[in-house]
């Protein structure tokens, strides 16, 4: 019912609800249109751009993963695994740091002022300095996760996209879940987002890294019963 009320009140255009346990699936709701300029109803399989869960979805759960492979150490500062940070203060960033919003990078994003220009943004980013010491402060910060998305590319030695795929997409069997863009035969499925045409990336930092990078603060784009899937792991 609070859906339907959404909906009735121009709140949203539709959703996808689903409840379940480590069982399974107990209920699917899916109501109003997930593209409402051609009129397709929302579906669990209908596929949405999930923004900025794509940091829990794609980089949190990558980096445990290059954790259990004893590949990196959360308390280990940034400058290892990401040199060319030199002698910056954001070298001296914990990954824990980074994960936890901890880490004094604001959420300012100077580096957007390059989008349009992928190299100059990416570039960009590695000039980033924290405002405030990092430990002391909680700020939630997308180029936390950018930089996370760097690393997890230098550990696994294969970008984001391909990684998301082989280490989390492919072993829970969550086949409608893809990072930047989403195969031609699904754009029937797409949702369209307020800010962004249907298969575009919402999110400007990742939508002007792409395709030339894949960012960690964004860009996943996955479906009701796939999301389902990976909530159920998490509680297993």
């Amino acid at each position: 019912e609070l859906l339907k009320s959404q909906i009735s009140e121009g709140l949203i255009k539709g959703a996808c609800a689903i409840k379940g346990s480590t069982s399974g699936v107990e209920e699917i709701i899916c109501c109003g249109e997930a593209d409402y300029l051609r009129g397709t109803p929302m579906s669990v399989d209908s596929v949405f751009d999930i923004a900025s869960i794509s940091k829990v979805f794609g980089v949190t759960t990558l980096l445990l993963h290059c954790r259990a492979k004893n590949l990196l150490d959360f308390d280990e500062q940034l400058g290892k695994y990401l040199p060319e940070l030199s002698d910056k203060a954001t070298s001296r960033i914990t990954l824990r740091q980074l994960a936890t919003h901890y880490s004094g990078l604001d959420n300012s994003k100077p580096y957007n002022k390059y989008i349009g220009d992928a190299a100059a943004l990416y570039k960009a980013i590695f000039q980033v300095e924290p405002v405030t010491a990092a430990g002391t402060r909680f700020e939630y910060s997308c180029v936390n996760f950018i930089l996370l998305g760097f690393v997890v590319e230098r550990l696994l030695r294969q970008s984001l996209k391909r990684a998301a795929r082989e280490f989390v997409f492919k072993p829970l069997g969550m086949k409608h879940s893809f990072w930047g863009s989403v195969p031609d035969a699904l754009h029937e499925n797409l949702v369209r987002m307020y800010n962004a045409e249907p298969g575009v990336i919402s999110d400007e930092s990742a939508r002007g890294l792409f395709p030339a990078h894949i960012a960690g603060n964004a860009g996943i784009f996955t479906s009701g019963a796939d999301a389902a899937l990976y909530c159920r792991a998490l509680l297993m």
